[in-house]
C-alpha cells in the first residue's frame, strides 16, 4: 500500500512538473508579438534561453538574453515581469512611474519592473522595492 501511495504521489507531481517545457538549447518557437517586443526595446540582445509554462490559465514565455536580462510576456507579447542585471531599458518602463523614479530617485535605474492585477513593482540599483498602481501612482515602499 505504502508503494502504491509513492507511485501515485510520484505520478502526480510528475505531471505538474510536466507543464513546463524548458528548451535552453533549441529555442521554442515564440509568437511573432513576442519576437518583436524583444527586438523593439532589447536591440542589441539576442534570446538565449526560452520557457514556457502555465500559470493558472495563462501562457506565460520566460526569455533570457544572453546580458542575462530575463523577461516574462503573455503569448500577446505583453510583459509581466522584467529583470535585469543593472538597469532595464526606459522604453519599457510606464511613463508616470519613469516621472516619478526621474524625479525622486534620479541617481538609481531600474534594475526590475512586475505588473500584477491590481498594482506594479520596481526595485531600483540601491535595492529598494516602490509599489504603484496600475496608473503609475506611487503607494509604498516594499
Amino acid at each position: 500500500m505504502k508503494s502504491l501511495t509513492v507511485t501515485i504521489l510520484t505520478l502526480i507531481l510528475t505531471g505538474f512538473t510536466g507543464v513546463s517545457q524548458n528548451n535552453s538549447l533549441e529555442k521554442i518557437s515564440l509568437p511573432e508579438a513576442i519576437t518583436q517586443y524583444v527586438n523593439l526595446h532589447f536591440p542589441e540582445q539576442t534570446i538565449v534561453e526560452t520557457d514556457r509554462e502555465i500559470e493558472g490559465f495563462q501562457r506565460i514565455y520566460e526569455i533570457e538574453l544572453n546580458d542575462g536580462t530575463e523577461i516574462d510576456l503573455t503569448k500577446n507579447g505583453k510583459p509581466l515581469k522584467i529583470e535585469a542585471k543593472n538597469a532595464i531599458p526606459l522604453t519599457v518602463i510606464p511613463a508616470a512611474v519613469l516621472a516619478y523614479v526621474n524625479t525622486n530617485f534620479s541617481q538609481n535605474a531600474i534594475k526590475e519592473w512586475e505588473i500584477k492585477k491590481k498594482w506594479q513593482k520596481i526595485e531600483l540599483t540601491d535595492n529598494r522595492e516602490l509599489i504603484f498602481d496600475l496608473d503609475g501612482n506611487f503607494i509604498r515602499f516594499d
